[in-house]
């Protein structure tokens, strides 16, 4: 039996091998502790080891076109306007940094489901691909990882492309390819922390391996096998929503070659299985160890961990509300685009994919009992794009991030449409593509420029051109340059998502999430019995996050005591960006928090009060016109007779007064904020402020 030859474009090598370093020195973590850099140089030689074994196995091709160059020339101007600006956005200081520096820590007895329940057990594989590179190239660089991808899903694209019209101008396929590797819904992720992009690469892999490469019988498979099993593993570790997709893809690849069973044999059995388990079992593991969920806190009616409740967790915001919907969710998303996605950015191209696919998918059924000749390859191509739809719609709910490989196979779908109605009339497709492309960049820049202003907060928009400099100046910034003492038995109180921000900071206090931890009696009673053994209990915010964090700490009972530290990070990527870093302490039970944030002028009833206690500040450093400290004055009004009580200026990067007054003489108290001029400092600046009254 003749040996057979994986076949592996070089881009998709590189991958690949990523996966396979971070997986072994995640293992060597788990068994050994911590000391990522011995483990990466011995994972690295043992991999370089592995590869020379296979090395009459494996062939690594290169496909490269020189009209390629048109792809990677625009892939470049978006790395230079986006790559410099570090990623802000939620998910990523809510729990990927955490899950990238702690993949295997006690997150219930040392931390306390730092990254919410939902987040801190995700496996953390597909975030310590991206702490390889941030370990060594920064916080900024670290996003390096998805350029990559972006690479791959284009030579994926072009390669799907070049099966389905095998008769196509490769300019062409380089143009189409390079309209669909820069969708928007993909650039949107780029610059960002987000593991999405992971799991289209290896579902466009296996889809096209299942789809394009039949098995053949007098060949030994036993490398093909062993790539799909680790295919397969490390699609469902990056996702565990994936798994309904690698069943469908499974079935199909089962029906596609029948003869599946006389291809093989025990040996490949066991290494299949192997390779499949390999990547995913580790973290499973570690998951059902600490929480007796393997896939916590998923389908907890099965598991029944104590750390959640007796329930299957669902996201309700998103997906179709009723079986019907299923069917047409990609054309409801486009009049309706709220319920598939956070920014409420769809496009178009989600819907035309859709019909096209069924349309061509009805053709060739029709073909195919009419017995007529046709290429069996768009039948099974077009049919999977629309199991793929229905899958997402229903399993996956619908969500336009989870649905990247989705709108891939609908867009490839649509410029087969195209393609075919000019068919070879050079001319008359180039009238028609030249079009599409101009619209596409439009479209893309538009609204990544434009409409995602409260996304990830990283492109060049919305930094400015006045931020690029003092970016570029910290390209390789680590970002956790600021380090603050913190006294014996003191921990992290997460009032908002921000647990990688707080780890940034210290790593080596534990981090508890007071807001979104305790789902049932049993956690609230552990999360209230961590805090009380606290000796100082420590938080902080984002400027930017001003707003939420007051809400959620005025739902607690914990307030404000002291303003510890406010300061810069590099990875904020405004030189005028700040944090707070606060302690707290149990507040009397009797009070109410009353933190709010306020624009300019404040007015206080205390003609009932002697004394009153506040904290002063600013709230939200974004896009404010006064380019001078604030200035503040503190007035006391008795029978509509003011009278100073205070003046203070209050630093436009940041800074908080702790004040106290006695107001027994006065009927009002006011605070308000007035320029040179005597007017009103008006602008997008906020104050935040806590009254007490005695």
């Amino acid at each position: 039996m003749k040996n057979k030859t994986l076949n592996i474009n070089i881009w998709m090598y590189c991958f690949v091998s990523i996966m396979l370093l971070t997986l072994m020195i995640d293992y060597f973590t788990y068994f050994f502790g911590n000391h990522y850099l011995i483990y990466l140089v011995i994972s690295g030689l043992i991999l370089c080891c592995f590869g020379y074994c296979l090395r009459h196995k494996i062939k690594i091709v290169n496909n490269f076109e020189k009209a390629d160059i048109i792809f990677f020339l625009f892939l470049l101007v978006i790395a230079i306007l986006t790559i410099v600006f570090p990623d802000r956005s939620f998910d990523t200081f809510n729990y990927h940094l955490y899950l990238q520096q702690n993949p295997f820590g006690d997150k219930i007895n040392f931390d306390f489901f730092a990254g919410k329940n939902l987040n801190s057990y995700s496996y953390a594989f597909p975030d310590r691909m991206f702490y390889l590179f941030r370990f060594f190239l920064g916080y900024r660089l670290g996003v390096i990882l998805n350029y990559l991808l972006i690479i791959i899903i284009y030579v994926q694209v072009k390669e799907m492309i070049k099966k389905l019209i095998p008769h196509s101008h490769s300019i062409f396929r380089v143009v189409v390819s390079t309209l669909i590797a820069t969708s928007l819904s993909l650039i949107d992720i780029v610059d960002s922390y987000y593991v999405d992009l992971i799991s289209v690469v290896l579902l466009l892999e296996i889809t096209r391996l299942v789809l394009f490469f039949p098995l053949e019988e007098k060949e030994n498979n036993t490398i093909l096998f062993a790539y799909f099993g680790l295919l397969f593993g490390f699609t469902f570790v990056v996702k565990i929503s994936n798994a309904v997709l690698l069943v469908l893809l499974f079935m199909i690849y089962i029906l596609k070659n029948r003869n599946i069973l006389k291809c093989i044999n025990l040996k490949n059995i066991l290494i299949t299985l192997f390779s499949l388990f390999l990547p995913f079992v580790l973290y499973l593991i570690y998951t059902y160890l600490q929480t007796g969920n393997p896939v916590f806190p998923f389908y907890n009616t099965i598991f029944k961990s104590e750390y959640f409740r007796n329930r299957n967790w669902l996201d309700t915001r998103f997906g179709p509300s009723r079986i019907r919907e299923v069917f047409i969710w990609p054309l409801i998303i486009l009049f309706d685009s709220a319920r598939c996605d956070d920014i409420n950015i769809v496009e178009p191209i989600w819907g035309y994919g859709y019909i096209i696919a069924i349309i061509y998918g009805l053709y060739y059924s029709y073909k195919l009992l009419k017995k007529q000749k046709f290429d069996k390859n768009r039948l099974l191509f077009f049919t999977t794009t629309v199991l793929f739809y229905l899958v997402w719609s229903k399993f996956q709910l619908g969500y336009s991030r989870y649905g990247l490989v989705v709108l891939i196979l609908g867009s490839i779908s649509t410029y087969i449409f195209i393609y075919d109605i000019v068919r070879s009339k050079r001319y008359f497709l180039i009238g028609i593509m030249l079009p599409l492309m101009f619209y596409h960049f439009s479209y893309v820049g538009t609204n990544y420029m434009y409409k995602n202003q409260d996304w990830i907060y990283n492109n060049y928009y919305n930094n400015k051109v006045k931020d690029y400099n003092y970016n570029l100046k910290n390209l390789f910034s680590k970002g956790n340059e600021t380090t603050i003492q913190f006294e014996k038995d003191s921990v992290w109180a997460i009032f908002y998502y921000n647990a990688g921000l707080a780890q940034f900071i210290n790593d080596e206090i534990p981090i508890i999430n007071v807001v979104a931890s305790a789902d049932n009696s049993y956690t609230r009673d552990l999360l209230n019995e961590k805090l009380q053994k606290a000796s100082h209990i420590y938080t902080l915010i984002d400027s930017l996050d001003f707003n939420n964090f007051i809400v959620n700490i005025n739902k607690t009972k914990y307030k404000i005591i002291k303003v510890e530290k406010v300061f810069t990070s590099t990875i904020s990527g405004d030189p005028s960006h700040f944090v707070y870093v606060f302690e707290v302490g149990s507040r009397d039970n009797s009070k109410q928090n009353n933190y709010e944030i306020f624009e300019s002028e404040k007015e206080y009833d205390v003609s009932k009060k002697s004394n009153i206690s506040l904290f002063l500040g600013l709230a939200k450093d974004t896009n404010h016109t006064y380019i001078e400290d604030f200035p503040v004055s503190i007035i006391g009004i008795k029978d509509g007779k003011e009278e100073a009580l205070d003046n203070l200026m209050i630093d436009k990067n940041g800074s908080m007064h702790s004040l106290k007054y006695n107001v027994e003489n006065y009927d009002t108290l006011k605070i308000v904020s007035l320029d040179a001029n005597n007017q009103k400092i008006i602008g997008n600046w906020m104050m935040s402020l806590n009254v007490e009254t005695d």
